[in-house]
């Protein structure tokens, strides 16, 4: 069941579901109250955030990366339902994945710890830096249908080509694993008010579906003038 809390700092209202384990590492949401860690002077409080459940990561072996998402977004809603798919386990496998809801971010949308860009892109994953800041995003345009079997592959290379260590799985493995992958839940429905076709309490105003190489893969979120 999905609880919904007020955090402090950076976020406003998000949604909590708890933690996912996956091979030595895991999937959570991010911890809002943080504020010790090893941030530059000046850091802002996103970033000081960030930097602090970095270093937890790193001391317990794993590499940390925020998971950027957004209730109103299809495309992150069926990413959501197959995390604890084999395949996206062990994409997963050795990393460290905070979530955070877009929205929740509030006036931390247009944070410097997200890089220039007139546009937030969900779904989204960062690999966080020991100070907090964020590495250049893998977005939902590298991938096309919104499946494991699609999915799992660009994550892993992505967490891969960032510091974990785990190796890359084959064809075989790959192949292996989702013939072990029960069916997979259906999505959540958005929350009431959140109808992805309504341009009004749903997608933020100004928010576009962006097409890639594929089938549209990615909304983009104005962080100009952030939602309530």
């Amino acid at each position: 069941m999905r609880a919904c809390v007020r955090a402090a700092i950076v976020l406003s209202a998000s949604c909590t579901w708890g933690t996912v384990d996956v091979p030595d590492g895991v999937v959570r949401d991010l911890d809002a109250s943080r504020r010790s860690a090893q941030a530059s002077p000046g850091a802002s409080a996103l970033q000081i955030v960030l930097a602090a459940e970095g270093q937890d990561a790193r001391a317990a072996g794993r590499v940390p990366f925020l998971y950027l998402w957004g209730t109103f977004c299809p495309h992150c809603r069926e990413l959501n339902a197959a995390v604890d798919d084999p395949r996206m386990r062990e994409a997963f496998r050795g990393a460290e994945v905070l979530r955070v809801e877009v929205r929740a971010l509030g006036p931390a949308m247009d944070d410097p710890v997200f890089g220039v860009a007139e546009r937030l892109t969900v779904p989204s994953f960062f690999a966080i830096e020991a100070d907090g800041w964020l590495a250049t995003p893998l977005t939902g345009a590298a991938w096309g249908e919104d499946t494991p079997d699609e999915m799992a592959p660009a994550i892993a290379r992505y967490m891969r080509d960032h510091g974990v260590r785990a190796p890359m799985p084959s064809e075989a493995r790959w192949a292996e694993l989702a013939a072990s992958a029960p069916p997979l839940p259906p999505p959540e429905p958005p929350p009431p008010g959140d109808d992805p076709l309504r341009t009004v309490g749903g997608i933020p105003e100004g928010a576009i579906e962006v097409p890639s190489t594929g089938p549209a893969r990615v909304f983009k979120v104005p962080i100009d003038d952030p939602p309530p």
